[in-house]
C-alpha cells in the first residue's frame, strides 16, 4: 500500500527537523563540555560552539534528504542502475550527500506544500 503525499511529507519534515535539532543539541553539548575541560589549552568561545553546533548537523541532514529524494523514485530506475548504485556505493553516498545538500530546502518546501494541499 502506497503512502499518500501528506503522510510522507509529515514524516519527512518531522524526521528531518528532529535529526537536525537532536544533532545540533548533541554537538553543542559535546563541544561545550570538551571545550570547558581544564586540560584544554585553546577553549572555544560560546559563539564558536553555537556556530559549530548549527552547521555540523547539516551533513547528516543533507545525506538524509538526498536519500529521501533520490530513493523515493527508486522504482523508476532500471535493473542496471539499481546494481550500479550498489556496486559504487561509496561514490553513490558522496553524490547523494551533495545532492541532498542542495535539495534540503526545496524538499522541505515541497513537503510543506503537500501538507497544505487539500486531500
Amino acid at each position: 500500500m502506497a503512502m499518500d503525499n501528506k503522510k510522507y511529507a509529515k514524516i519527512y519534515i518531522f524526521s528531518l527537523l528532529g535529526l537536525y535539532f537532536i544533532g545540533a543539541l548533541i554537538i553543542f553539548l559535546l563541544t561545550f563540555f570538551i571545550s570547558n575541560r581544564n586540560d584544554v589549552n585553546n577553549a572555544l568561545e560560546i559563539n564558536q560552539i553555537i556556530v559549530i553546533s548549527l552547521l555540523l548537523p547539516l551533513v547528516p541532514c543533507a545525506s538524509y534528504a538526498g536519500f529521501c529524494t533520490a530513493f523515493g523514485r527508486i522504482k523508476e530506475f532500471g535493473k542496471f542502475w539499481k546494481i550500479a548504485i550498489c556496486i559504487f556505493f561509496p561514490i553513490t553516498l558522496i553524490i547523494i550527500t551533495v545532492y541532498g545538500l542542495f535539495m534540503i530546502i526545496p524538499s522541505m518546501i515541497k513537503s510543506v506544500k503537500n501538507l497544505k494541499a487539500s486531500p
